[in-house]
């Protein structure tokens, strides 16, 4: 279970805050969305719930997340979770330990089956076949929690 309780989150030198959560629950198996307008928090209450929170903000209130040791992030230009001058499969071998087989499992799951394309550096990708390496790269990661950031804009769907 991962639980924010009187969350406030703060530039560093804004006494108004940038987002508010009283309380949210995610139990184990859960599956959320979180919706509202452009500029809400939509994004920045993803990344608390990640505890990835960007320099020069401040966070008062309580995260817990018992026994959550990782957590996988999908930003919303998938590019962004991978370094630029490793080529795909190294990347996702490297990171995550899996062997070559597994790698190619996931990436063949998320709809990269093409071997060609692990041989191929993020900037080689088209945006939706990146944004579908990085939801490759978060589950192949076995991470207890993901949390993705608009994960089916870049996909055309």
């Amino acid at each position: 279970m991962l639980t924010l309780a009187d969350v406030r989150v703060r530039a560093a030198d804004e006494t108004t805050p940038l987002l508010e959560v009283p309380r949210l629950e995610v139990a184990a198996g859960e599956r959320i969305v979180v919706r509202g307008p452009s500029g809400a928090g939509k994004s920045l209450l993803l990344s608390v719930l990640a505890a990835r929170l960007l320099d020069g903000l401040t966070l008062t209130g309580r995260r817990d997340a018992p026994g959550l040791e990782r957590v996988g992030f999908v930003p919303q230009r998938g590019i962004e979770a991978f370094h630029p001058l490793i080529r795909l499969g190294r990347q996702l071998r490297v990171v995550t330990g899996a062997d070559r087989t597994r790698a190619g499992d996931a990436l063949a799951r998320v709809g990269l089956g093409d071997p060609r394309l692990r041989r191929r550096r993020p900037a080689e990708l088209s945006g939706g076949q990146a944004q579908r390496a990085a939801i490759a790269l978060a589950v192949l990661s076995g991470a207890g929690l993901v949390v993705a950031d608009e994960p089916t804009s870049a996909l055309g769907l």
